[in-house]
């Protein structure tokens, strides 16, 4: 008669309730073991946000929040007789950026601050 440990241990009084508590706590191991990860991918599905900021000559101006495909609010900045309408999307000041729909990234937005002619 061959006798080994799987053999001793089948017989052992109470083993199916011992094996049955084991699977629901490998169960219960499992699941919380994967929740962060759920967390994580419902955050970056429904709640991820990216912002849109606005400097005049390099100084922050404005910074709102925005989610992915949002449509982006028109912002003009004023300040006693500076009035900026038109943004730029690099520093240089020569690519206009257009007020259409948010990207899935953070933008910076660049604007020049130019004294009107008639408070000249």
């Amino acid at each position: 008669m061959k006798c080994d440990l799987f053999n001793i241990l089948e017989n052992v009084v109470g083993q199916d309730e011992l094996g049955k508590n084991w699977e629901i706590f490998e169960i219960f191991a499992i699941f919380i073991s994967i929740l962060p990860w759920i967390f994580l991918i419902l955050y970056i599905i429904f709640w991820r946000k990216y912002y849109l900021t606005y400097y005049v000559n390099n100084q922050l101006v404005y910074k709102k929040a925005y989610k992915s495909n949002q449509k982006i609010d028109e912002y003009i900045y004023q300040n006693e007789n500076i009035t900026i309408v038109k943004w730029y999307v690099d520093e240089d000041l020569e690519q206009e950026f257009n007020f259409i729909n948010m990207p899935k990234h953070n933008l910076k937005l660049y604007g020049s601050k130019k004294v009107e002619e008639d408070d000249k």
